[in-house]
């Protein structure tokens, strides 16, 4: 194997930021083809649940890949994962991604070897977070076996083995996804901006955890719970307003404002401010006849989930790789599309019907191009050795 090809198996981020990175770019561009008719979805998919399958099981559970298996060595005092068993990991995914896209030129059941990852994944963090005396980390554990079961009650509704529809199990699916960025997004975000306050010699005074704490994700959990039930129900829509009121109070303990000229940080803020724009949009859609439902999805999706992403893999990738913690400059450009993109897609439809097929092909672009940028400016820092000399 070539130096190159060695470090990219070193850590998890690397391998798994780049392929995420990429996959939204060539994911969502092919998307916006199959919209406008110049393409059919692969694998003899419906275009819509391909689209909503492969954010969520290929570009998502990339991210989500990449962070966890950086992150829990340091959560857990373990070792990391590398080498031959994140080669076999990286290649799970992989595999998943070409038995979905060629699933109707295959023979029947080499389709479901795609569910073979999420399980291999829990395998890999499982071990470290449960010989751990600090329990904190074992919801984590819990969601990657939670979107397993998703993805599998997709592919049994999607045969026909079972009565659950293939569209119920992609919304516990992002469900999952998106309990999980508030509880990453929640450590993260103010842990970061307090450490790059205090660089600058500013006493940071940021606040994070308590009953706050407690409650955003009493209502998170709750109005997912509910809308999961009974899709644009009032009970389940009030509560979502209530939790958008809580994650709006709680970034504001992070002080956003005081992040505008660091861009690692704020696209960070940004993500997380996405959540609370989603949950209002849900709940907004389900008591006034204001908001079509899909505001609410790609407000989470394209919004909270690909701002978040975005931002985690470009901080994460920087610190990882003991480079100092300044965004290179083209990639702000590329969280600004990605944001325009996001944009776009979930206010843009309002200007009216006559426009919506435009709006979404010219989001859709926007949002691909922007992960496209990443992933040509951190592909040379994902393949790199570190600065400092450290291993990783």
């Amino acid at each position: 194997m070539s130096e190159r090809g060695t470090l990219l198996l070193a850590t998890g981020y690397r391998p798994f930021f780049l392929l995420g990175g990429a996959y939204a770019a060539l994911a969502t561009l092919w998307w916006a083809g199959v919209y406008a008719g110049i393409v059919d979805a692969p694998g003899g998919w419906v275009g819509v649940t391909w689209h909503a399958h492969e954010m969520i099981f290929g570009f998502a559970c990339a991210a989500i890949a990449g962070f966890l298996l950086t992150a829990v060595p340091n959560w857990t005092g373990r070792e990391r994962v590398q080498g031959p068993v994140l080669g076999v990991l990286v290649a799970l995914w992989l595999l998943g991604r070409v038995l979905t896209a060629a699933g109707d030129w295959l023979p029947p059941g080499w389709a479901e070897l795609e569910l073979s990852f999420l399980p291999a994944l829990a395998w890999a963090i499982g071990g470290p977070i449960l010989g751990s005396t600090n329990r904190r980390n074992r919801p984590i554990l819990l969601i990657v076996v939670l979107l397993f079961a998703a993805d599998l009650a997709a592919h049994l509704g999607r045969a026909g083995l079972v009565e659950i529809p293939v569209r119920t199990s992609l919304r516990a699916a992002l469900d999952l996804v998106i309990v999980l960025l508030a509880i990453i997004s929640g450590r993260i975000v103010p842990l970061f901006t307090r450490n790059a306050i205090e660089r600058r010699g500013e006493a940071a005074q940021i606040r994070s955890g308590g009953p706050l704490e407690g409650a955003v994700f009493a209502t998170v959990i709750g109005a997912l719970l509910l809308d999961l039930r009974d899709e644009g129900g009032a009970a389940g829509s009030l509560v979502a307003l209530l939790a958008a009121l809580l994650l709006a109070a709680r970034q504001a303990r992070w002080q956003p404002w005081r992040t505008l000229g660091d861009p690692l940080l704020w696209i960070l803020h940004a993500g997380h401010a996405w959540l609370a724009v989603g949950f209002a949009c849900r709940g907004l859609a389900g008591l006034v006849d204001l908001l079509p439902a899909s505001t609410a999805l790609h407000a989470l999706t394209a919004g909270a989930i690909g701002t978040s992403v975005i931002a985690v893999m470009s901080r994460v990738a920087l610190g990882h790789a003991g480079r100092p913690l300044q965004a290179p400059p083209a990639v702000v450009p590329a969280y600004l599309l990605v944001l325009a993109g996001a944009g776009l897609r979930v206010f843009g439809p309002l200007a009216g019907l006559e426009h919506y097929a435009r709006i979404v092909a010219a989001s859709g672009i926007a949002w691909g191009l922007g992960f496209a940028l990443f992933v040509a400016v951190y592909a040379p820092i994902l393949t790199a050795p570190r600065l400092d000399g450290r291993p990783g």
